[in-house]
């Protein structure tokens, strides 16, 4: 991944067939604050890309439910 990616320094959003969206990975979605960041920059949707395993898979499914909320946006989680 190293050779295809670089760490990032700031959230961003992007428009996406007429929503704006923003992605988070896995451990992020247990933070407020990820998803507070990307409501501010007018996200309507936010991707969470998972890798969390059992048994903890509750602990996500129930963040990503409450970042939701938070925001008032939809957001949809996808596990490997």
């Amino acid at each position: 991944e190293r050779g295809a990616f670089c760490p990032g320094d700031r959230f961003t959003t992007v428009q996406w067939k007429g929503l704006r969206v923003g992605i988070l990975i896995c451990y992020d979605i247990e933070l407020p604050e990820t998803a507070r960041a990307l409501a501010q920059l007018g996200a309507e949707l936010i991707i969470v890309t998972n890798g969390n395993m059992d048994p903890y898979g509750p602990v996500h499914r129930t963040a990503i439910m409450a970042r939701a909320q938070e925001n008032q946006l939809f957001a949809v989680m996808v596990n490997r």
